[in-house]
């Protein structure tokens, strides 16, 4: 659970809580952090951060009362980064190939608006099929690449030339021209 309590009060007054405090005996003071542009002080119960600018920030506790003062924010969890996710593709699209011409390998682009199984073959332009670079696998909805390095399906180099890609995906069936040149 996050909790955050916020409050400005002036540099005197805080240095005065912080007199009172450790003048009276009666509280802990469980974190403190000054100033420090960005410095980070911990305790078992929290964890509270400096920014540049702020002048005290702070817990004080007894048995019966909790104070907080400057700025103060605890923590359950730190969140050190964010992945962002592409939107999902609305239709099914085969894009062109890059590089186009190319030499030695392309890369082929597919979207995918569903979870389908996803069948990607290289045919030459006479109708022979020469590999099958997805053997019908199911993917998830999204943006997908693969690579074909200009082989046929024996491992062997194709020649220069113009060939066909086929995408099939839930009975949809795309195709593109791409030309390798040598």
């Amino acid at each position: 659970m996050k909790e955050k309590i916020c409050c400005r009060i002036s540099m005197i007054a805080a240095i005065g809580i912080l007199a009172a405090v450790s003048a009276s005996g009666q509280y802990r003071v469980k974190a403190g952090v000054f100033g420090s542009g960005g410095g980070w002080t911990s305790s078992s119960e929290t964890r509270i951060g400096g920014t540049a600018g702020q002048a005290i920030a702070g817990k004080s506790e007894t048995g019966a009362s909790r104070t907080f003062f400057g700025f103060w924010h605890v923590e359950s969890a730190l969140v050190t980064g964010v992945e962002m996710q592409p939107p999902l593709p609305l239709e099914f699209r085969l894009e062109q190939n890059y590089p186009n011409p190319f030499n030695p390998q392309t890369t082929i682009v597919f979207h995918l608006p569903e979870p389908s199984p996803v069948r990607l073959e290289i045919y030459n332009v006479t109708g022979k099929h020469l590999r099958t670079l997805i053997p019908g696998l199911k993917y998830e909805a999204g943006i997908w690449e693969t690579v074909w390095d200009g082989r046929d399906a024996g491992g062997l180099t194709v020649s220069s030339g113009v060939y066909i890609t086929r995408l099939t995906a839930d009975r949809q069936v795309k195709t593109r021209k791409m030309t390798l040149l040598k």
